[in-house]
């Protein structure tokens, strides 16, 4: 376990998305062929899922395997809302910058883990200003891992896990 120092974010940060330029091209295509079809159409969730493929194959360490992960996560019976995904980013993105809640999270008594991929896509400064903020806090960042270090290394992740939940 190590304890990981990053820089604060810019002021102008924008996420950027690793996914190659061609498959951005091919993300704009197939979202511009997704809106020609009502949203329960066999059509719109089959090119929904191609879109998901491709958004979240940037989200794993190793883009051999990506696609038999993101193939995992893909449901048939569980769809992305991409209303409600809009709606609590925009939520989320208001309550993590406001005072309150930096404060409150001062306030957490029990001590709490964050377990972080070394090759994870988000910004890493958000993951260091959580640790920060916390405080009984232990930050362990899995190797060869992602935005979903349990899927692509989980023997790594029991064996974080196992002495942090045993005390």
């Amino acid at each position: 376990m190590k304890t990981i120092s990053w820089p604060s974010p810019p002021s102008n940060v924008k996420r950027l998305s690793r996914a190659p330029r061609n498959s951005q091209s091919e993300l704009a295509a197939l979202k511009q062929e997704r809106s020609r079809h009502h949203p329960e159409s066999a059509e719109y969730a089959e090119i929904d899922r191609a879109i998901c493929r491709i958004q979240w194959s940037t989200d794993f360490s190793n883009s051999t395997t990506a696609s038999e992960f993101v193939d995992s996560l893909i449901d048939e019976r569980f769809v992305p809302n991409y209303d409600v995904n809009r709606k609590l980013t925009g939520d989320w993105r208001r309550v993590s910058v406001s005072e309150m809640f930096k404060e409150s999270l001062t306030r957490v008594e029990s001590p709490v883990i964050v377990v972080h991929g070394s090759n994870d896509p988000r910004p890493t400064w958000a993951v260091q200003s959580l640790v920060d903020s916390l405080p009984d806090c232990q930050v362990s960042e899995i190797d060869k891992a992602g935005h979903f270090p349990w899927l692509e290394n989980p023997n790594l992740v029991k064996t974080v896990f196992r002495p942090f939940l045993s005390n």
